[in-house]
């Protein structure tokens, strides 16, 4: 604690990797432990050369506890294991640059469609404050198709509102000042009833919302499979495949929903 000075971070890790004569330090603090590379041939030898010993991603006590928000399931979150390369071999079947090919039709109706809402926001007398919104609608509605061959109606859509909730949610959990949980990972086992506790039904109850809005567009598509009437997409491509050895249904059920999740956040 007494070595982390104010300003920015990287610039104190500077100043104590030079103090040490070492371009890797560790630190620990309030008992998180941090080990730090200070140079591009650090992380060159252990990040990529040794990648397999040491590649891995960080996940805050308040993501990874299954009684908080849960989601050390995630594709982002998921440390360097069969799991992740699972998710990996998936996601790489269609995100490679001759893969990805097969989705230039939508891309390119979606960037149409793109070009003629920012025409029509000229003739409005405040043009400007309506882009962002725009931008964000289209992106969206392009990573839909893609994942799901699922066509967004409207900024209401249920299921472009539930994706956004729970990533704005995703964003405040991970912040580690506004759930101390975070830096101190005991503050998990504090009764419900505690004055104070009222962060953990916060919480919860983003959870459970995640856990509905997630799983909404796969069994969408899943639905679309069934019927023969799915479009093209990452997933339906996917349910179409012969289910992998040694997994459950709800077990792939459960990747391609974070999977596609991760993909549309991403």
């Amino acid at each position: 604690m007494l070595s982390m000075t104010p300003g920015p971070e990287y610039l104190t890790y500077k100043r104590i990797g030079d103090e040490l004569n070492s371009d890797i330090i560790f630190l620990e603090l309030l008992g998180n432990k941090i080990i730090v590379l200070n140079s591009m041939k650090a992380a060159t030898e252990l990040l990529e050369q040794r990648s397999a010993l040491y590649s891995d991603r960080i996940c805050p006590p308040v993501l990874k506890d299954p009684e908080l928000f849960d989601w050390s399931g995630s594709t982002g979150m998921l440390g360097y294991n069969d799991v992740w390369r699972h998710h990996r071999r998936m996601i790489s079947k269609f995100l490679g640059s001759r893969e990805s090919a097969q989705f230039y039709r939508i891309q390119e109706r979606q960037t149409r469609s793109l070009l003629r809402n920012l025409i029509d926001t000229t003739s409005q007398a405040k043009p400007f404050e309506d882009v962002k919104q725009i931008f964000l609608l289209s992106m969206a509605s392009t990573m839909f198709e893609l994942i799901y061959g699922y066509r967004l109606q409207s900024k209401d859509d249920p299921f472009f509102q539930g994706f956004q909730e729970i990533l704005e949610h995703g964003m405040d959990v991970i912040m580690f000042t506004n759930f101390y949980v975070n830096l101190f990972p005991a503050l998990s086992w504090i009764p419900d009833w505690v004055p104070g506790a009222g962060w953990k039904r916060t919480i919860r109850g983003w959870r459970d919302h995640k856990a509905r809005a997630a799983i909404a567009p796969l069994e969408w598509v899943k639905a679309q499979v069934h019927a023969g009437t799915a479009q093209p997409s990452l997933l339906g491509a996917l349910l179409e495949e012969d289910l992998p050895s040694g997994l459950t249904l709800e077990e792939r059920d459960d990747r391609l929903k974070e999977m596609g999740l991760a993909l549309y956040g991403g």
